[in-house]
């Protein structure tokens, strides 16, 4: 196994990669995730090398991880994400090609077919899915420790961006409940390598094309409303989501109702992920 110090970078050829069952395997529009025999990390190939710019970006949120930040905090960032640990860089040139970021535990997979899936977000909300069904109590832990962990981001500066039901992953045993993925492209708020990430349903109305803190506070309060009304409608902008379909009478729990709205309304009124922990540990607890 390859002796690794914290933060440290590693060349692409002293990696031995292996390729991932087609189930565990992602790949999308920024790169493809592998394994390697000798780490115990997951490797992201980056499908395009990074600029200057984003490279100092990229090893600045790894020396955070690793250096700059104590205690539960750390610990938060170390268990709830697949925070970025290692660039990897090109052998000849020293460009980052790649990066090393930590595996989901097995809790976070489901077998179905013959093979391991991710639980993705996208099986929560649903009533009957092959990742299984979720009871209210389940659904709220992970809604808890959803918030938690952006609560940590937030009060950093840290913008998420691409928040979707397919970067987040959760366990029905154990905490955390989630594990965040494709934690590569968190940037601090304002900064100019930070660039639009989001997928269809799942962008601020209000700042279309544009990742703040502002945004992960619209994305938190959307999530929320998903998962406790059992869909996955997202309201029109300035509209009052419909309270009969949910799961717990939301009409009767008037302060997570409120913030829902806050939430989901203009950039200026929306509540820091932390209001919203005393209402769902509460609400963890009686259900």
């Amino acid at each position: 196994m390859l002796t690794l110090r914290p933060g440290t970078t590693v060349r692409y050829s002293a990696l031995a990669f292996r390729s991932l069952p087609a189930a565990a395997a992602t790949q999308g529009l920024e790169g493809t995730v592998v394994a390697c025999s000798n780490t115990p990390y997951l490797c992201k190939l980056l499908a395009q090398p990074l600029t200057p710019h984003d490279t100092d970006a990229l090893q600045s949120l790894i020396d955070f991880r690793e250096w700059a930040v104590r205690g539960s905090d750390r610990e938060i960032l170390r268990t709830f994400f697949s925070w970025p640990l290692h660039r990897v860089i090109d052998d000849a040139s020293g460009i980052t090609v790649g990066v090393l970021i930590p595996r989901a535990e097995l809790r976070f997979y489901y077998e179905h077919g013959g093979a391991y899936h991710l639980r993705e977000g996208q099986h929560l909300p649903r009533p009957e899915s092959a990742a299984g069904n979720f009871s209210l109590r389940e659904r709220l832990a992970v809604l808890r420790d959803f918030a938690q962990a952006m609560d940590v981001l937030a009060r950093h500066r840290y913008v998420y961006g691409d928040i979707n039901s397919r970067n987040l992953a959760f366990s029905p045993d154990g905490i955390p409940a989630v594990f965040l993925l494709d934690c590569d492209g968190i940037r601090r708020e304002g900064d100019p390598t930070l660039k639009p990430r989001y997928q269809p349903r799942w962008s601020d109305p209000y700042s279309p094309g544009i990742n703040t803190l502002a945004t992960d506070r619209y994305l938190l309060a959307l999530w929320i409303l998903r998962v406790l009304s059992a869909s996955m409608a997202q309201p029109a902008a300035g509209t009052v989501p419909d309270w009969r379909q949910a799961l717990i009478p939301l009409a009767t729990h008037t302060q997570l109702q409120q913030l829902l709205n806050d939430g989901l309304g203009k950039p200026g009124g929306r509540p820091e992920p932390l209001e919203y922990l005393p209402i769902l540990t509460r609400l963890h607890q009686v259900a």
